[in-house]
């Protein structure tokens, strides 16, 4: 899965120089994926050109997206969007929809949060005054949290978002606030099955990963997400008997990207920090 930047808008820029008579030159282009609300939201677009197979756009990272060279822009050229975000907080409420090329811009605007994304908005989770509720005076380590998440965000690094949520969601529950800490919980299982789903050459779009537990408002692993969870825990050769399979444990997470490079105890939070953690601030927005 190619990563793309999570916080910004995705843009396209597509160029052309002039093509044969009857074909629309191609210009400037501007694909946006976001929210019914407006949110920017991180999805992966395809593209087909006279009806060929899809494929997966390819092109120059900028700082604005990816700058991709077309040769023409009409409705010979269609973009499909990907159902789900690369995260898990959006889905689509019209996968099916297509867009033809049409400058100035083709937007997918029907993400709506999914049941992760109803309980915390990955835009706060990278973003410092978000933290700074937390950490009060102490910026240095609120802009350290949330440059940590933005980065890891952006390269799909998910056992770095799984083990650094897991330890969020420990300290939480160590103080007291179990509320507080089920969102992250949540995150921390959702981001390893990414990582899990991707390292099998899976697409998430096929998978729904978390369902309501029977009788309770909880999400769980729903049995086909946990049946690929087991796969790939079998080849890490964690065995039959171990008390993480099926699970999202340290060993699967640590196997993921990114799971070598954080340093957990650093995602452990000081008392007061968890004592007095507001939850609120990184709620989507009503």
């Amino acid at each position: 899965m190619k990563r793309r930047s999570h916080f910004r808008i995705f843009w396209l820029l597509v160029a052309g120089a002039a093509v044969t008579a009857g074909t629309a030159r191609a210009d400037f282009l501007l694909i946006k994926t976001i929210s019914t609300q407006g949110a920017p939201v991180s999805s992966d677009v395809q593209m087909s050109v006279d009806n060929a197979a899809w494929a997966n756009i390819e092109g120059e990272a900028t700082n604005d997206g990816t700058k991709v060279f077309m040769s023409k822009c009409d409705a010979s050229v269609r973009f499909k969007a990907f159902k789900r975000d690369r995260m898990g907080f959006y889905t689509r409420s019209n996968p099916d929809d297509i867009r033809f090329c049409q400058t100035p811009e083709v937007v997918f605007n029907d993400y709506v949060p999914t049941a992760v994304g109803q309980m915390i908005s990955p835009g706060s989770l990278g973003d410092p005054k978000a933290w700074e509720s937390i950490f009060g005076s102490d910026k240095e380590t609120a802009t350290k949290y949330a440059n940590a998440f933005r980065m890891a965000l952006d390269k799909g690094d998910y056992g770095y978002i799984a083990i650094a949520t897991t330890e969020l969601a420990a300290s939480l529950r160590k103080a007291g606030s179990e509320k507080a800490a089920y969102p992250f919980e949540v995150i921390s299982m959702q981001s390893t099955l990414n990582g899990v789903l991707q390292a099998q050459g899976l697409h998430p779009d096929d998978y729904t990963v978390l369902d309501p537990t029977p009788g309770s408002s909880r999400l769980a692993l729903t049995p086909k997400a946990q049946d690929q969870l087991i796969e790939y825990q079998k080849t890490l050769g964690i065995p039959a008997t171990s008390k993480e399979l099926g699970k999202t444990g340290w060993e699967t997470m640590k196997s993921l990207p990114g799971g070598q490079d954080v340093k957990a105890v650093e995602w452990k939070l000081p008392t007061q920090a968890a004592t007095h953690f507001d939850q609120s601030v990184f709620a989507p927005p009503p």
